[in-house]
């Protein structure tokens, strides 16, 4: 009779991969990043808004499905429960989330602290029909807050933990691969 190698499982393994699929999609969204600002794209327009927003979930939950994958198939040996896909897709996109963040705010703060106040200023020229002056004046202000360093890199750091756990725990019930064989049960 063949004799099946039963693979355990180990969170620095996950950690490296989850790691590294993170570095590559932290890689990828600061890529698309510098071309909206290569390209000069008005952030704040409604269409802009709906196609980056599509194309960074589609990014994540991508990175996030090859990442859990190659997990599943190179640790896992072809299965994977919710709760170690859950985690695997977390860490990927906390890892990603987090990098793009940093760097976004490391450009936009030491290389060209004009461009988010200019950015702001259009987003001010495009509602100025549409919202009463002192409403606006009020988002306005609130916006310009927000771009002090501490509040970013605070909203950077909260936003990307909820953000990739919210991703990761619908991504993860598509992805897992339950383990049905008989020696499973008694483990």
């Amino acid at each position: 009779m063949e004799e099946q190698i039963i693979k355990k499982f180990s969170f620095k393994d996950m950690l490296n991969n989850a790691h590294r699929y993170g570095l590559v999609m932290g890689g990828v969204m600061i890529v698309i990043g510098m071309l909206y600002y290569v390209f000069e794209v008005n952030m704040f327009s409604i269409g802009f808004s709906i196609i980056g927003s599509l194309v960074n979930i589609s990014i994540i939950i991508i990175t996030m499905v090859m990442s859990t994958k190659n997990y599943r198939i190179k640790y896992m040996d072809g299965k994977i429960n919710y709760g170690k896909c859950m985690l695997n897709c977390w860490i990927t996109a906390f890892v990603a989330l987090l990098i793009s963040g940093i760097f976004s705010f490391l450009f936009y703060y030491l290389f060209d602290p004009a461009y988010m106040p200019a950015q702001i200023e259009k987003f001010r020229e495009m509602m100025e029909t549409k919202l009463p002056e002192e409403k606006l004046d009020e988002i306005i202000n609130r916006m310009m807050d927000g771009l002090s360093p501490l509040k970013q890199l605070q909203s950077t750091l909260i936003s990307s933990i909820v953000f990739s756990g919210i991703v990761a725990l619908i991504t993860s019930i598509f992805i897992k691969k339950k383990d049905d064989t008989f020696e499973s049960n008694f483990q």
